[in-house]
């Protein structure tokens, strides 16, 4: 699996690229027969491998492209010495940044060294944070919406909550709504995958919470646990309401790609109040809005939300084709 710390080379003459991959990476993941797969990534020494190794290509005057860029990769190319900085080129597409006090102090640091690279943001807020910060070149780049045309149609199955169980994702808040559906009368279809992270763990707080949840869990409340291939991945969204009652401190002007691959499928979304999911949402009426922490709410929203399904569904088709 490739992961954030993927960088493409390119040769001066545009004819080739290398994408530099985790050491366990599938070599035949390549996008293209012109691009190169270099595995290379240990997790452990990670950090120090991305610093060195953007010193050494930007050394070589190379162009590097790193698609998902944390904080940390963004501060190992500003330690860089200036002189190799400006050898190269390094273009950083970021797709979240924390902003609150903390996390712009960190970014008025490393804005200033930023000067002789392209930043791209996913989020037009990120673009002004980082513009607001010091950083000299900075585009908002809206991330694409794939349409999965075979699911655009599908009548309405499940509430579904794909990807990886964290604590920031409102399990804890999840678990509640939970708790309180199964009291009511013929509670809603659930699906609940709850993927381990990409090490294959749980926090010991989502362990507890996922015990809390399948302990109160209804016939058609599945908790799934377990990682999905792609197919079954993406089939999960098809006649399925997704739901997103992540933390809007955690996940302010983030691009979360759940819900892009929820649009893709034409699944509405209800999110949490602040996400930009919740704007997406708010946009295009391809779903609903609700207070992050309130459990009482949410569970009103999801016992209303069939009725709108058809309707929602083919705004949330609208939105993925804007």
């Amino acid at each position: 699996m490739l992961g954030p710390c993927e960088n493409a080379r390119r040769s001066p003459a545009g004819r080739q690229a290398t994408l530099w991959v985790g050491k366990k990476a599938d070599a035949s993941l390549a996008p293209a027969p012109r691009w190169r797969v270099r595995p290379y990534f240990i997790r452990r020494i990670r950090r120090l491998q991305y610093a060195a190794l953007m010193a050494r290509l930007l050394s070589q005057g190379a162009l590097v492209f790193t698609p998902t860029a944390s904080r940390s990769e963004l501060a190992a190319y500003a330690a860089l010495p200036e002189a190799v900085r400006r050898r190269g080129r390094a273009v950083f597409y970021i797709h979240q940044t924390r902003l609150d006090a903390r996390g712009r102090r960190k970014m008025r640091f490393i804005a200033p060294r930023l000067r002789h690279a392209m930043v791209l943001t996913t989020h037009a807020e990120l673009a002004q944070a980082w513009r607001e910060s010091g950083a000299a070149n900075v585009l908002h780049v809206p991330y694409p919406i794939p349409l999965r045309a075979r699911f655009l149609e599908a009548p309405f199955r499940r509430f579904v909550v794909p990807g990886v169980a964290r604590e920031d994702k409102g399990f804890a808040l999840l678990a509640e709504v939970v708790r309180r559906l199964a009291q009511v009368p013929s509670p809603p279809p659930f699906w609940i995958q709850a993927a381990p992270n990409h090490h294959g763990e749980y926090s010991p707080a989502i362990r507890d919470i996922l015990a809390e949840m399948e302990a109160c869990a209804w016939n058609g409340c599945v908790i799934a646990r377990k990682a999905l291939d792609e197919d079954a991945y993406h089939a999960q969204f098809s006649g399925g309401i997704c739901l997103q009652p992540y933390d809007p401190e955690a996940y302010r002007a983030k691009i979360t790609s759940v819900a892009l691959d929820a649009l893709a499928a034409g699944c509405p979304i209800i999110a949490s109040r602040g996400l930009w999911s919740a704007e997406i949402v708010h946009r295009f009426g391809c779903g609903a809005v609700v207070d992050a922490r309130d459990a009482d709410a949410w569970v009103a929203a999801i016992l209303e939300a069939p009725k709108h399904y058809e309707a929602w569904r083919k705004c949330a088709h609208q939105a993925a084709q804007t």
